[in-house]
């Protein structure tokens, strides 16, 4: 997996992308704040998936269900 950053722009993407395809506004939403949380743990970082396997491994300490967390 390459790094890839997640900006506005991509975020305005994902967004769009998840209207095209049809999702329900109670997923579009939950998508959209996994993906705020995410962009706010990265602080900026590119994405990768050491970064990922934080991103999850954070999660569940929190208390996350292994299934929410991916």
């Amino acid at each position: 997996m390459a790094d890839y950053q997640i900006g506005d722009k991509e975020f305005a993407k994902y967004k769009a992308w998840l209207q095209k395809e049809d999702k329900a506004m109670g997923t579009r939403l939950k998508y959209q704040r996994d993906v705020r949380s995410l962009q706010k743990w990265l602080r900026g970082r590119a994405v990768n998936q050491e970064l990922l396997n934080g991103w999850r491994a954070a999660l569940l300490a929190e208390g996350y269900a292994a299934r929410t967390a991916f």
